[in-house]
């Protein structure tokens, strides 16, 4: 199957999500990442598991769904033991009775691209 450009889209693995409070601390998680399970990542800041220059992309993002209520998306590689994934990323305001009190990122990795 092919897009209208002739390009066939890529081709996605299972969702990642994040739910981080508003200093991008992660709050809860169904990531699997290099042996740590998702209680592992509770805690942590996500953008130290993001490499420039998609940390700073990240971080711009994190601020306006937090500050603004804007949804945005960002591609990032990421570089480890078991070798190197690119992701697509989406990160959108966390919400809690209409107020907010973080943002989500769901990030897919990219399987294969064309």
């Amino acid at each position: 199957m092919t897009d209208e450009t002739g390009k066939r889209p890529a081709t996605l693995g299972p969702a990642t999500t994040c739910y981080v409070d508003c200093n991008g601390v992660i709050v809860k998680t169904n990531s699997r990442f290099e042996g740590m399970t998702p209680e592992d990542f509770i805690g942590l800041t996500l953008a130290d598991y993001i490499a420039e220059p998609s940390r700073s992309e990240y971080l711009l993002l994190l601020h306006r769904a937090v500050q603004f209520g804007e949804v945005g998306s960002y591609t990032n590689t990421i570089v480890s033991a078991s070798g190197t994934t690119v992701w697509q990323n989406r990160i959108s305001p966390w919400r809690d009775n209409g107020r907010i009190i973080g943002a989500i990122m769901v990030g897919n990795q990219l399987l294969e691209t064309t």
